[in-house]
């Protein structure tokens, strides 16, 4: 069961931030109506500049290689700021954090 719970915590985290996983287990009661309550928060959409540009400049496997790295250091300063990333579109991210 513990692990269950531990795979659950995960995917609450992962999905939805470490604000909101904290707001549930300290209120389990309301875990269902916590979506009813207003919160200050901040959402940022960012893209490379000029990625169009040079994605028909480069050798795709170089592409995806830049792209990956760039995603990977973007979503461990989001992560570290208790932000969490709502969606990856080509080069575009779409961040929410509480606050």
């Amino acid at each position: 069961m513990k692990a269950y719970v531990e795979v659950l915590e995960d995917a609450i985290e992962q999905y939805v931030g470490l604000p909101v996983l904290n707001r549930i287990k300290a209120y389990p009661a309301n875990a269902l109506a916590i979506y009813q309550q207003l919160i200050e928060a901040t959402m940022l959409f960012m893209d490379v500049r000029s990625f169009s540009q040079l994605a028909k400049s480069i050798p795709l496997d170089s592409l995806m290689s830049e792209l990956n790295n760039y995603l990977s250091k973007m979503s461990e300063i989001i992560v570290h700021h208790h932000g969490f990333i709502d969606s990856v579109i080509g080069d575009e991210i779409f961040l929410n954090r509480q606050g």
